[in-house]
């Protein structure tokens, strides 16, 4: 496994711990120095490594023309915004590797960027016009059923239901509808 940053590559065949790897990086600004594995300053050689899954991340073309015929990876799952290039591509193609355009890939990432433009323009959070009703609605409900019933509403569903809706929560719904 390895992990390329600006800076360099980190490779352990053992596998990497991405979390340690992450605080080291967020620490020292770098993945240089980080124990779980070794360091090499020639990043972009990590494309060629023998590996399952490549996921290009961060950068545009950096598959083309002069790097395609040495991916080894059998699929590409495209993270960043067009990391393969047109000629790259039909490289790619023609020696069977499965690609996962960053359309499809990043579809979830574009709604929510999506979302947070409509509360950016509009200046109001998420849910604001109607998460007060919900709750309300939501305790209408319960009561409701508990005079009906004459049944208390089931503790261990409880706080489930009357929890306030948080704005991540509303985001992740909103996203669950979308790729839905």
């Amino acid at each position: 496994m390895a992990a390329v940053e600006r800076d360099g590559v980190v490779r352990n065949r053992d596998g990497l711990g991405i979390a340690a790897l992450k605080s080291h990086q967020l620490a020292t600004s770098s993945i240089k120095g980080f124990a779980g594995g070794a360091f090499n300053t020639d990043g972009p050689k990590a494309l060629e490594d023998s590996c399952d899954i490549l996921i290009p991340a961060a950068l545009e073309s950096l598959i083309h023309k002069g790097n395609a015929a040495e991916i080894k990876a059998r699929l590409i799952v495209e993270a960043a915004n067009g990391p393969i290039t047109y000629l790259a591509d039909q490289i790619l193609r023609k020696r069977g590797v499965i690609v996962i355009p960053d359309m499809l890939a990043n579809a979830g990432g574009v709604v929510v960027s999506y979302f947070k433009w409509v509360k950016n323009f509009n200046h109001i959070p998420f849910g604001l016009m109607e998460r007060r009703q919900t709750d309300r609605d939501h305790y209408i409900l319960a009561r409701s059923m508990e005079k009906m019933t004459g049944l208390s509403f089931p503790s261990e569903d409880k706080g489930v239901f009357f929890a306030e809706r948080r704005e991540i929560d509303l985001v992740r719904s909103g996203l669950e509808e979308m790729m839905h």
